[in-house]
């Protein structure tokens, strides 16, 4: 009675600490839920509030029930099962944890895109406000303008999914970027009094394909791959479209309806009536009223008639932004007087455009329409091809352009002729050196002071914008695998092939470092030879052993431009001859924490210096590799505590059941005898209350590598519970008194290793302490019976060796 008591106790203590721990865990999950307002922070809150409502179902079923267990595996179906549910919980928990940390990191990763794409959209409104002709009040009416709109049409239950609140703030802060092309507008034409004529009117409408190509530059300039709807998209529709018409007679591309993005076609009525009731050097201003009718004259032409509406419900608050914002008049007379001088509007067009053109981040040439000879290239071309100038413009187009393009040109000269531009076409270059590189191409046309036709070209690079599609879609295919709790070895090889894809000359390989941090065991390298493989895992981490063992040690990259000058490599020279390889270089993988997790390494068949670009390849590809092994690591924690002993590291009495099961599976095929040895050590409450239950766990493990080494590697040992073990002999013989004997052989060995004294230390004291044990056992031959009542019968034999004395075998089958 005073066992069950203990018991009871025991279950208690234990029960109002782990609810403690989970109130401790559930008051911190509150706090952080909000701050940060995530879902998996809810889901650990459930977790851990089901986990201590199961605690107090359990004191209190252990209350209403008297229980005759002395330990929990006598315990009844009720208390168990409630067991069985808590360690669910705790499985629970540990996912909605993984989840965390994985969105912790994307939120990084997410908050350092957006930090660049801010810092390149404000550099670009400087650009806006400086070169525009008109006034800073002007950016800020149109900024109200296309968010009143854009809010009314809502409010009208119009285009809802194309404006929610996210995409209304784009369309606010992308406004003042509509007119950005204006930039590469010449300025005698953007700066001109009176009216343009033909030709440049022709130059000035080029500012909407010149704004989308600055914007497309500056996006591909960003380290990430932006949202398909984010601020700088919605400036790129702007810039490009808000010059088309609802009928499709606009420019430059001639849409029409809804295909004119809606963004654009807000901005083209807001643009609109600003320019109506504001005053320019070349047009005195309007009424409201007068612009109001005049914008709905266009209602169904010009504009969308569902803009138009949200304009009229709208007009009194545009009127009154107009008013707020209204123009300083002294701009005007300021810059009419500066205008005056035709010489000074010359110097400053030519000097302007020249650094604009030299400058330029995208490549710009001037083309002969007859000839197809190059009249003029800016600086960006020139470092694309790899000519001087000298040399560049000697050649034509057609010098630099793949034969298999020449449909596609003759196509290009027909639209030219057609509507006066093509493109965007994506083709490709050829390098001075023969090499070829992707681009993007658009062109105009206009006439210069003879009336001699050309071409306007604008080149644009994409070589860099192909690779972060590509590496963005390998990132996403390797995140979209651990989503699906696919192995990370499937993973691990997904980046090693996505590596030597872009880089066809490239050997990749992941080295994972052992437990003992000496050694690796090879994660992935499907092209590398095996004899090679083999060899890196026999060798010993430390500096200056090859790359990989290096770059472990040092936790820096190392590289060997030429494996046989380089003195890492001299050791291994006769094995780096048999692969061929020549160059190498090591990259560590750190942990989130900074420990390191591994290396991934690159070979090369030739003598091999890594680029910026390649460095930064592999780098991101080690931290690709660094978040699958943190993800590894984490479900071998979970599965260790959910299917292993924390103390001995055995299997536990969940993992062991399921090894019975198999043994017996196994049994059944082979027609060998099988048996479960139970085995309870003698004396351990003993020694608990002498000197403590650590003194007991230390024994515990002993007995544990004693066990272990006296069976097969083919045989499990797993902890019962207590000081309980199992012992499963697999497939011992096909004839019973033989399997008998060996099980009796083995029983012998098992306690003569139990009952050698151990040795034990008890605050600095040398403990000479002796035990032994009680071994009871069960005969299977198949699947015949079930594996609850073998490891029954196992039980009761060895409360038989007990009761009577102990250090005892039970072999009464």
């Amino acid at each position: 009675m005073l066992r069950n008591s203990s018991f009871d106790v025991r279950v208690l203590v234990m029960v109002s600490i782990i609810s403690s721990l989970n109130a401790w865990g559930l008051f911190e999950i509150f706090k952080q839920s909000s701050k940060s307002g995530s879902r998996h922070y809810y889901v650990l809150a459930l977790a851990f509030i089901f986990q201590i409502s199961m605690m107090f179902v359990r004191i209190y079923v252990s209350g209403q029930t008297h229980s005759l267990a002395t330990n929990i595996y006598e315990e009844k179906d009720l208390p168990a099962m409630l067991r069985a549910i808590g360690l669910a919980s705790n499985l629970l928990v540990y996912i909605a944890i993984g989840n965390i940390l994985l969105e912790r990191l994307w939120k990084r990763e997410e908050k350092k895109s957006s930090n660049a794409e801010l810092k390149m959209l404000s550099s670009l409104n400087a650009l806006a406000l400086a070169r525009d002709n008109e006034t800073g009040s002007h950016i800020i009416r149109t900024q109200s303008y296309v968010k009143l709109i854009a809010e009314r049409l809502r409010k009208n239950g119009h285009y809802l999914d194309l404006l929610t609140d996210k995409k209304i703030e784009y369309l606010y802060k992308a406004a003042p970027l509509h007119d950005i092309g204006k930039v590469g507008i010449p300025d005698n034409i953007l700066y001109k009094d009176g009216p343009l004529n033909r030709d440049e009117w022709g130059i000035m409408k080029t500012h909407t394909t010149i704004g989308e190509y600055v914007l497309s530059s500056a996006r591909a300039q960003l380290d990430e791959e932006v949202e398909e709807e984010d601020v700088i998209n919605t400036a790129i529709d702007i810039a490009s479209s808000h010059h088309e018409r609802w009928d499709g007679e606009g420019y430059p591309k001639g849409l029409a309806a809804h295909e004119i993005p809606l963004s654009a076609r807000i901005m083209a009525l807001a643009d609109m009536y600003d320019a109506l009731v504001s005053e320019r050097v070349y047009k005195p201003e309007w009424r409201h009223q007068d612009a109001v009718q005049e914008i709905l004259k266009k209602k169904g032409s010009h504009f969308d008639p569902l803009v138009v509406d949200a304009f009229i419900a709208e007009k009194e608050a545009f009127q009154a932004i107009a008013q707020k914002y209204k123009d300083d008049q002294s701009e005007f007379k300021i810059f009419s007087e500066v205008s005056q001088s035709s010489d000074h509007k010359l110097r400053r067009s030519e000097e302007k455009f020249q650094i604009l053109f030299e400058h330029s981040p995208i490549g710009m040439a001037l083309v002969d329409h007859a000839t197809g000879e190059f009249l003029e290239a800016n600086q960006a071309l020139l470092s694309y091809t790899g000519y001087t100038k000298d040399e560049f413009l000697k050649l034509s187009f057609w010098d630099i352009t793949p034969p298999e393009y020449a449909e596609q040109e003759r196509s290009q000269i027909e639209q030219l002729n057609q509507k006066g531009f093509f493109g965007p076409n994506q083709k490709e270059y050829i390098r001075k050196d023969g090499s070829r590189f992707p681009i993007l191409l658009r062109g105009f046309a206009l006439n210069d002071v003879d009336g001699r036709k050309m071409v306007w070209g604008i080149i644009e690079d994409i070589t860099i914008k192909q690779k972060i599609v590509k590496r963005e879609a390998a990132r996403n295919a390797v995140l979209e695998l651990l989503a699906k709790n696919s192995p990370a070895e499937i993973a691990l090889f997904q980046i090693v092939s996505d590596v030597e894809r872009s880089y066809p000359n490239t050997f990749c390989s992941i080295l994972l470092l052992n437990d003992d941090k000496q050694s690796f065991t090879v994660g992935a390298a499907p092209r590398i030879p095996r004899f090679f493989n083999e060899a890196v895992e026999s060798l010993r981490v430390g500096p200056g052993v090859g790359c990989c063992g290096d770059a472990v040690a040092t936790g820096q990259k190392s590289i060997a431009e030429n494996l046989e000058t380089h003195p890492n490599w001299a050791p291994a020279k006769s094995l780096v001859e048999q692969t061929g390889f020549k160059s190498c270089w090591s990259h560590p993988v750190h942990s989130s924490k900074g420990e390191i997790l591994g290396t991934f390494a690159t070979y090369r068949k030739e003598v091999h210096a890594p680029s910026a670009e390649e460095v930064a390849e592999i780098e991101a590809a080690a931290n690709l590799v660094s978040i699958v092994l943190e993800r590894k690591i984490l479900e071998n924690q979970v599965q260790k505590l959910a299917l292993y002993d924390y103390l001995t590291g055995l299997p536990n009495r969940y993992l062991l059941m399921d090894r019975i099961k198999l043994a017996m599976s196994v049994s059944k095929r082979s027609k060998r005898y099988g048996a479960i040895l139970f085995i309870d050590l003698d004396k351990l409450k003993e020694l608990n209350d002498e000197y403590g239950h650590h003194m007991g766990d230390v024994l515990l493990t002993e007995a544990a590598k004693r066990l272990q080494s006296c069976i097969r590697e083919s045989d499990t040992v797993a902890r019962f519970g207590g000081d309980e073990f199992v012992i499963i002999l697999s497939e011992i013989s096909i004839d019973m008194d033989a399997a008998m004997e060996q099980v009796k052989i083995i029983s012998k060995k098992i306690l003569s290793a139990l009952v050698e004294p151990y040795h034990l230390n008890a605050d600095g004291k040398d403990i000479h302490y002796r035990s032994s044990a009680s071994i009871g056992c069960q005969i299977f031959l198949d699947e015949s019976d079930t594996p609850e009542h073998v490891l029954k019968l196992a039980d009761m034999s060895m409360y038989r060796a007990k009761k009577l004395g102990g250090n005892r075998i039970d072999l009464l089958f």
